[in-house]
């Protein structure tokens, strides 16, 4: 079986005392191990922040696909550095190109040699998951480390309504 593990977090292999709570996504190298333990073939997706100009789209450097153990690799995947003191608007910028950047990255991955199963850890990852995988019938399993509601306003309702479509379209999820 061929799994693919989504994340928008650029430090997917710490340890997750290591990073919690500011990197919930922190424990997926365990994970990657885990199911690589069981004889899955798993490849972790990270959306790695890079300022402009320095491997994003156009960019020059790209960050390098690694092997994590037996059966499992990370292939970082190059999105766009937030700015800082961006504001709200600017945040809702900034994850809407990084979503579009990890789901056009995935799909160009995905279109010769799809996953069996895609496993996506937060709910940005989710949505670029969806959109990477359109026409392709992918099972899917939504993680979500925090929801809009528990977040505040600032999260908007935008992004609720995106969670509650991931959920209802999710083959299984968690939280």
């Amino acid at each position: 079986m061929r799994v693919a593990l989504i994340t928008d977090h650029a430090s997917p292999v710490a340890a997750p005392e290591d990073a919690y709570p500011a990197d919930p996504g922190a424990g997926l190298g365990a994970l990657a191990t885990a199911l690589a333990g069981l004889g899955a073939q798993v490849t972790m997706y990270a959306g790695v922040p890079v300022p402009a100009g320095r491997g994003g789209p156009g960019g020059t450097a790209r960050p390098r696909r690694s092997k994590l153990c037996p059966g499992a690799v990370l292939e970082p995947l190059s999105i766009q550095a937030a700015e800082p003191d961006s504001g709200a608007a600017g945040d809702r910028d900034v994850t809407a190109l990084r979503i579009r950047e990890l789901a056009s990255q995935l799909a160009a991955r995905w279109q010769d040699s799809p996953p069996d199963v895609v496993h996506a850890h937060s709910w940005a990852a989710g949505v670029a998951a969806q959109a990477s995988g359109r026409g392709l019938n992918l099972p899917q399993v939504q993680t979500f480390y925090s929801l809009a509601v528990q977040d505040g306003p600032r999260a908007g309702a935008r992004r609720a309504r995106l969670e509650l479509a991931l959920a209802r379209s999710a083959r299984a999820v968690l939280v």
